[in-house]
């Protein structure tokens, strides 16, 4: 992970704490979100066996420092987050295995949340725009106004083959990417 050091042609090491004991077994940092004066990055970090270990790294000081925080009481291990996003005071973040959590409180507490319309599927994407979070993954879309309760979009019979892998808003609408050339689109009234 770098830093930007005020120069955009100047990128130094970031410190990250714990660093891992084993080089081999670094973090994997997927996506990284702003808000509460906070970065956020969503990880995993390489465990025995192959496995990930789900955790996020915070940090306050625009990316010099970074303090990683371990969540497998919140999700199980070979887990990693893979998504990360920020709206109206709310940290979302989505991982395989269809979780979903949230916080309230800038990163500090998470929680999973109830009624998440990802089954199976990874949520490869989350994004929020328009007073809404979006989520992507798999065949699915969902949506939540608050980040804790998700309602899922019905789409057309035929996108049903294509997984979704990006999302994002801008100029009034939303915009998700598919596999097979395929871009979505949802304006927003």
């Amino acid at each position: 992970m770098y830093s930007d050091s005020g120069n955009k042609d100047t990128w130094t090491d970031a410190v990250i704490d714990p660093p891992p004991a084993d080089p081999a077994l670094n973090y994997d940092f997927r996506r990284i979100a702003y808000g509460g004066n906070r970065f956020i990055a969503s990880s995993g970090r390489a465990i025995d066996g192959g496995y990930y270990q789900p955790c996020i790294a915070v940090s306050t000081d625009n990316g010099k420092n970074w303090a990683v925080t371990d969540l497998s009481s919140l999700m199980p291990a070979d887990n990693p987050i893979e998504n990360i996003a920020y709206g109206n005071g709310t940290f979302v973040m989505g991982g395989n295995a269809g979780l979903l959590a949230y916080s309230t409180d800038n990163g500090t507490n998470w929680s999973k949340v109830g009624n998440s319309t990802f089954g199976a599927s990874t949520i490869n994407a989350i994004t929020w725009g328009n007073d809404t979070f979006v989520a992507v993954g798999g065949h699915n879309i969902a949506y939540s106004s608050n980040g804790i309760t998700w309602d899922n979009i019905t789409y057309s019979e035929n996108w049903l083959i294509k997984d979704l892998y990006s999302i994002c808003y801008g100029n009034g609408a939303f915009l998700a990417g598919a596999n097979d050339i395929y871009i979505l689109y949802c304006k927003v009234k």
